[in-house]
């Protein structure tokens, strides 16, 4: 497991400065359900027989950096920077 040390970025603007996804990070809006611990974000996933279905995903708020929307002229005013490791872990099935 690549565990990605968090960047110093703090908006939209940064994160796409410094590469976007090939820094490593992905970028998540506007959670669906949150808790003390975990916020959870709509994605889509598989049944077993490989049809498609809208669920959600569960991200613990330890690995999650909050940035600031200064590049998206639509959209939420924050959003947040998942390591790419544990993206793929809980939005690719």
């Amino acid at each position: 497991m690549n565990k990605t040390k968090s960047p110093a970025i703090t908006a939209v603007s940064e994160y796409f400065a410094q590469g976007g996804m090939s820094s490593g990070f992905f970028l998540l809006e506007s959670p669906v359900k949150e808790t003390e611990k975990a916020m959870s974000f709509s994605a889509v996933k598989f049944n077993s027989y490989g049809n498609p279905y809208n669920g959600s995903a569960w991200v613990p708020k330890s690995k999650l950096q909050e940035v600031k929307n200064d590049f998206y002229t639509t959209g939420p005013d924050k959003m947040y920077l998942c390591p790419e490791w544990l993206y793929r872990q809980n939005f690719s099935n």
